[in-house]
C-alpha cells in the first residue's frame, strides 16, 4: 500500500489533513489541482474553478459575496495548494483566508514518482479553519 500511495498525488497530505480535522461532519472546500478530493471521508466541495459548478469565482468576486456563499454552503475548512491560490481568480478567496481563517497546518506533498510524467512533484498544501464570527 505505501509504495502505491507514494505515487498517488497528495494522498498522505490528505490523510494528515483528515486527522487534523478529526470530525467527519465538517465540510471542506478543496482547491488543489487534480481529483484527489475522493480521499476525504468528510463532506467536501471541489473548488477548482475548472470543474466546480458550485462556486463561481467570477460572480462571487468580492470578499462579502464569497463569504456569504461559503456560509451558505456551511464550509468549515479550506484546503488549498499555495501556488494555485495565487491565481487572479482566487483574489476574494485569498482575502477570506487572510482575514477570516485560522491556519491549522501546512503539508508538503511530495509525489515520489508521478505515474503520468515520471517526475517528482512537490506541492505546498495548507489547511485553514474558517472563523464564522
Amino acid at each position: 500500500n505505501d509504495s502505491y500511495y507514494a505515487t498517488t498525488p497528495n494522498f498522505h497530505a490528505f490523510s494528515r489533513a483528515e486527522k487534523d480535522i478529526n470530525n467527519s461532519l465538517k465540510k471542506v472546500l478543496v482547491i488543489i489541482p487534480g481529483s484527489e478530493i475522493y480521499y476525504f471521508n468528510q463532506p467536501h466541495i471541489d473548488g477548482n474553478r475548472t470543474y466546480s459548478a458550485i462556486i463561481d469565482y467570477y460572480i462571487n468576486d468580492s470578499f462579502e459575496l464569497l463569504s456569504n456563499k461559503l456560509m451558505e454552503l456551511d464550509i468549515d475548512y479550506i484546503f488549498f495548494e499555495s501556488e494555485l491560490i495565487k491565481q487572479q481568480i482566487y483574489f476574494g478567496l485569498r482575502k477570506i483566508i487572510e482575514n477570516s481563517s485560522t491556519e491549522i497546518n501546512n503539508y508538503t506533498s511530495k509525489v515520489v514518482k508521478n505515474r503520468l510524467t515520471g517526475k517528482t512533484i512537490t506541492m505546498q498544501l495548507t489547511l485553514v479553519e474558517l472563523n464564522h464570527d
